[in-house]
């Protein structure tokens, strides 16, 4: 995942455009109007979808790692 406002942004769609070039499953949501892990921090309470939507994406992932 990219967060719109994180200063890291650039770098890690970067991240994510590399694994693709080399083969790799990749995937990339950008996540407007948030800072670094923004979802996972405050959004239970203040943005339930937002939250639901990066916990249901994060374990997706550990998933296919299997």
């Amino acid at each position: 995942m990219a967060y719109e406002l994180d200063p890291l942004r650039d770098e890690a769609v970067e991240f994510y455009r590399r694994l693709a070039r080399a083969g790799c499953r990749a995937s990339c949501t950008m996540k407007m109007g948030l800072v670094h892990d923004g979802d996972l921090d405050f959004a239970p309470q203040a943005m339930p979808e937002v939250f639901s939507g990066a916990l249901a994406a994060v374990t997706a992932f550990a998933k296919q790692l299997g």
